[in-house]
């Protein structure tokens, strides 16, 4: 019903990616470059996107993860 719900509802799905967006960007690479780093962010990601959608962000995976230094 979720996910029924997100696909219909465009508007939740773009606050969240702005959400995100804004995370990363404040971002220093020396703070994600580690993996505490990294499990930090994810967990961070998973709070913002959690309150963007109105529902519970269980898990965040990185497909790709480049830092820029």
């Amino acid at each position: 019903a979720v996910i029924k719900e997100l696909e219909h509802e465009k508007l939740p799905i773009a606050r969240a990616r702005s959400a995100v967006l804004d995370l990363l960007s404040s971002q220093r690479s020396a703070d994600i470059a580690t993996v505490e780093g990294k499990d930090a962010l994810k967990k961070l990601i998973a709070e913002k996107a959690s309150k963007a959608l109105h529902h519970e962000v269980l898990d965040v995976l990185f497909s790709d993860f480049v830092i820029q230094f």
